[in-house]
């Protein structure tokens, strides 16, 4: 209820547990932006660690500048981690695995019900670097784009996944969500 176009104002009224008193405080409301990278940094002398927690506008950005500032550092391997990332854009995703392998290389295809929307997705740009030591981390909420970007490296000989196996009850468990 609190959500709206920026700069635009609203009243909230608070009622305290145990108290007839009713607050008003005044708001204006600001677009909010999540990092898809929220972390990055070096966890030994030569490997480094990216948390990619989505996969929303700019994720293949924010992951190049993090990639690039641990090389600078002297990464010479990138824990690239995707645990809990439950995925977004697939163009992104695209992005993403375009900064470990060469320009064009298929990523990944969709197929629709009608031919037209049949399309083949390829890196486009050239890559930050294709011979870095990379290991990918998943977990069984890892979804989507993150599979994409997982499945991708792994298929290209980039990375070694290392993770959890969706197991049967979960897969359950998560239709009911």
């Amino acid at each position: 209820m609190l959500k709206g176009t920026p700069n635009t104002s609203l009243t909230l009224k608070i009622k305290r547990y145990g108290s007839t008193e009713v607050i008003e405080k005044s708001l204006i409301r600001e677009e909010i932006t999540i990092p898809n990278v929220p972390y990055y940094s070096m966890i030994e002398d030569s490997v480094g660690y990216i948390r990619l927690s989505n996969f929303t506008k700019d994720a293949g950005k924010e992951t190049r500048d993090a990639l690039k500032q641990l090389l600078d550092l002297g990464a010479k391997a990138i824990i690239l981690d995707l645990r809990g990332n439950p995925g977004g854009l697939l163009i992104e995703s695209v992005n993403v695995t375009n900064l470990f392998v060469e320009q064009g290389q298929e990523i990944v295809s969709t197929k629709g019900r009608v031919k037209q929307w049949d399309n083949i997705y390829k890196t486009v740009n050239q890559p930050v670097d294709t011979n870095i030591h990379l290991v990918v981390l998943v977990n069984r909420i890892s979804a989507s784009a993150s599979e994409i970007v997982a499945g991708a490296l792994q298929d290209l000989d980039r990375a070694v996944i290392i993770g959890q196996k969706l197991l049967e009850k979960d897969w359950f468990r998560l239709q009911d969500l």
